[in-house]
């Protein structure tokens, strides 16, 4: 009772806007923690209760929102954030401008989340001579625990979004050291600093045109 309650309580606070500050996805991982600490005691998961269980799914019934999808970007997306990068090709633009392309055309081709995309090394990257690239993801949201998956990424009829063709031109400036394939170059010649998964936005906002806020 007292979970449910302390969750029905939340559910219905509001910020000075008038907005929730809670949603239901907040509250469920919420009732999760608690259970997980009264596992981790040797007691019972309050939050497995039927009171608890109805106290969610009605929270989840009052506040029902369709999700909020963003629109995917397509080849001819790509190709107009390609060519935002063209006109670089000196220290240190032209290596950002290479990792950035990587980064895209990888990303575009396999669908993978940001997160996998900013854990990539240098190493994690073998070029095959028939899938054309392998991924090597040490880590990813459906796999915590790190036992690791490899990605194909497979050649492009047009060299310019052909992730293979690109990846090499960038790995060829640190494939003797184990930086992090994502390394950020600042515009001071001997400052790194990584590429972190919200960062990640920025990149495709920068390419775009628009502020990188």
């Amino acid at each position: 009772m007292v979970v449910a309650a302390y969750l029905t309580a939340a559910a219905a606070d509001q910020t000075v806007a008038g907005e929730w500050r809670y949603s239901p996805a907040t509250l469920t991982r919420w009732a999760s923690s608690i259970n997980q600490f009264h596992t981790a005691a040797g007691l019972a998961a309050p939050g497995r209760s039927e009171v608890v269980r109805r106290a969610l799914s009605g929270i989840r019934r009052v506040r029902a929102t369709p999700p909020n999808r963003r629109a995917p970007l397509l080849l001819e997306d790509i190709r107009r954030l390609l060519a935002a990068m063209a006109p670089f090709s000196t220290w240190p633009g032209g290596v950002i401008a290479r990792r950035d392309a990587a980064l895209l055309l990888a990303g575009f081709a396999t669908a993978a989340r940001r997160s996998e995309l900013v854990g990539l090394a240098v190493g994690d990257v073998a070029v095959h001579r028939v899938d054309g690239l392998h991924l090597r993801l040490r880590t990813s949201k459906t796999d915590q625990e790190a036992r690791g998956t490899v990605k194909a990424v497979p050649y492009g009829r047009d060299p310019g979004t052909c992730p293979p063709c690109r990846s090499p031109r960038y790995m060829a400036h640190f494939r003797q050291i184990k930086w992090p394939l994502s390394h950020y170059v600042d515009t001071a010649p001997h400052s790194l600093d990584l590429l972190r998964v919200n960062q990640v936005p920025r990149l495709r906002r920068r390419c775009a045109g628009r502020p990188a806020i």
